[in-house]
Parts: C-alpha cells; structure tokens; sequence
C-alpha cells in the first residue's frame, strides 16, 4: 500500500507595502507588483504604512521619501522600531546628498530617484523579498 503525500502548499506570494502620497503612484506601483507576482498593498501616508506594517507584517516596503507629515526616512525609524530588519527602497524625486546618507545611515537597502524604471525597482524587490521566482526584471524599460 502506497502512501498519499499531503498536496504541496503554494507558497505564499512575498508581501510589498507601497506607501506614497500620491494616489496614482501608489496604485500604478501596486499594480505594477500584484502584475510581477507580488502581494501588493497601498498607504497614503507614513501613519497609515505603520498600520499596515502592524496588522499585515509585510515582507518588504517600497516608500516615497517626501510625504507630508512623517517623510520616508522617518518612516524607516518607526517602522523598524516595530519589525527590526524590514527591508525598505526608498523613492525621490528630489535625491541630495542628505537624504541618501541618512538612508544609508538607516540600513535603506535602496535608494532609488525617479522617475524610476520598473525593472530596476522589480529587481531591488525581487531581492529584497527573495522572489517571487517568475517575476522577471527585465520587462518594459518604463519609467514610473
């Protein structure tokens, strides 16, 4: 009599919190990462990404650095305050020398200026998150 193997559990998609003030930023990327195989949630705010970070304990995060209120790199403090080691790409319109030492200063794993092209940031969260195997960098060279 032969064994039954229990069916293989598909592996749960990595989660990426995007978080940026811009609605149509926030939702273009989402959708940009729920497309590449990712589980993609959106924050308007800093405040509303530690919620999230609370309540849904993501694998990675993909934040603006320029939001009203608590900036990006305010945000990777208290974030990291909750969940040490979370991985974050931060993304600027307005890179200088400042804020990408204090990123770095931080333990920001990605700091990337934009407009950015979706291969490169689908590659940071690739390696970030350690997948998910079939999202590809390559793809359309667009900016976002």
């Amino acid at each position: 009599m032969t064994r039954k193997k229990p069916p293989m559990e598909k592996p749960q998609a990595p989660r990426v919190l995007v978080v940026d003030d811009d609605p149509e930023m926030t939702d273009m990327l989402v959708t940009v990462l729920a497309d590449a195989g990712y589980s993609a949630e959106g924050a308007a705010s800093a405040a509303e990404a530690l919620e999230a970070i609370r309540r849904a304990a993501p694998d990675a995060v993909v934040t603006d650095l320029s939001m009203p209120g608590m900036d990006g790199l305010q945000l990777v403090e208290a974030a990291r305050a909750l969940r040490r080691g979370l991985p974050f790409i931060i993304l600027t319109a307005f890179g200088d020398w400042p804020s990408f030492s204090r990123a770095q200063d931080l333990g920001v794993e990605r700091y990337l200026t934009k407009p950015v092209a979706l291969a490169e940031l689908l590659d940071g969260v690739r390696t970030l998150t350690r997948g998910p195997r079939g999202a590809q960098a390559g793809g359309p060279a667009e900016a976002a």
